[in-house]
């Protein structure tokens, strides 16, 4: 039953002496996938620079409306959602062509 299958996966856990090995780990991953987002976004700035800046509008700069990225950049309502979703879609294409 479901003990069972608890008690499988701890067994079956790779073991750390400290749980500070555990932490230090979880950080190597995070770091890694933070230069990979890195380099995923140079590729964007150069392959795509309207896309790019959209992405670094709305996501990363925050308390960014639609509307004012119609007149930013210039485009309607559904280009922004449609350029913001081939932005998304590129960075992922590109991260899992990576892993």
């Amino acid at each position: 039953g479901l003990c069972q299958v608890l008690l499988y996966t701890i067994t079956t856990l790779p073991e750390y002496e400290t749980d500070k090995e555990i932490i230090q780990q979880q950080l190597r991953e995070k770091e890694k996938a933070l230069e990979i987002l890195r380099v995923a976004l140079i590729k964007l700035k150069t392959d795509e620079p309207v896309n790019y800046g959209l992405i670094c509008d709305y996501y990363l700069k925050g308390k960014t409306t639609l509307k004012s990225l119609t007149l930013k950049y210039s485009l309607t309502e559904n280009q922004v959602r449609y350029r913001l979703k081939l932005g998304k879609v590129f960075l992922r294409k590109f991260i899992l062509k990576v892993l």
